[in-house]
């Protein structure tokens, strides 16, 4: 059932209480990640944008990256390849269990934690680069400002966050410019005083899948000075 509100986020009707809605969603997500299907949204390609940012010097050359909302960790390994030390961090445990057993070999590069960013932090943790793609757009609407403190007070001075989230559905063409600025607005507002914007653009969340494509929006945001 939807409920008016930010189209934005997740806009299920969800308890007032923040911790029970907490554990209502990460109920939802256990039983999606122990599911025997596949889950669509797994083993993703490495978006370009962020192929991209390494590439163009945007993203530092080294340091510490967090994947947020990981599930099976493929940006997190991506980066572990390359030398950094990353983290991933997921609301289910059962999706940090896949991610575990596929990068095992990875280990000390790559670490996995199961955390609920809206009412929880990383203590005594700082990091370079931060990776969202696909999980802002999951949280409840009450709970938005929470994840983006939370995972601000974990960013470094000069940090860099790459956001993903959907976009152009419900017979919008991709790339609409209403929606595009609706929602750069929106995680502008949103973001305020913790990151910068630099910039957005239309993109795909699952590139390469031309059979079920799942366009969305791309931002690039610097740590607020």
């Amino acid at each position: 059932m939807k409920i008016k509100g930010s189209p934005f986020v997740n806009r299920l009707i969800w308890p007032a209480d923040k911790e029970a809605a907490v554990r209502l969603l990460q109920a939802q997500w256990e039983k999606k990640w122990r599911s025997p299907s596949r889950a669509p949204w797994a083993d993703r390609p490495v978006p370009a944008e962020v192929i991209e940012a390494v590439e163009t010097g945007w993203l530092p050359k080294a340091g510490r990256m967090l994947e947020l909302g990981c599930g099976t960790a493929g940006i997190a390994a991506w980066f572990a390849e390359r030398g950094y030390q990353a983290t991933g961090v997921d609301i289910a445990r059962a999706a940090l269990d896949r991610a575990a057993e596929k990068y095992a070999y990875l280990s000390p590069a790559i670490e996995f934690i199961a955390v609920d960013l809206c009412t929880e932090t990383l203590s005594d943790r700082s990091f370079d680069i931060l990776i969202d793609r696909g999980c802002l757009h999951q949280i409840p609407r009450h709970l938005v400002a929470d994840y983006v403190r939370n995972i601000s007070s974990v960013a470094a001075p000069s940090a860099k966050l790459l956001l993903f989230m959907k976009a152009f559905r419900g017979g919008r063409s991709f790339g609409d410019d209403e929606e595009t600025g609706l929602r750069t607005d929106w995680t502008r507002s949103v973001f305020a005083g913790h990151f910068d914007l630099e910039r957005a653009r239309p993109t795909h969340l699952n590139p390469g899948n031309s059979e079920d494509p799942l366009p969305g929006i791309a931002f690039w945001l610097s740590r607020h000075g």
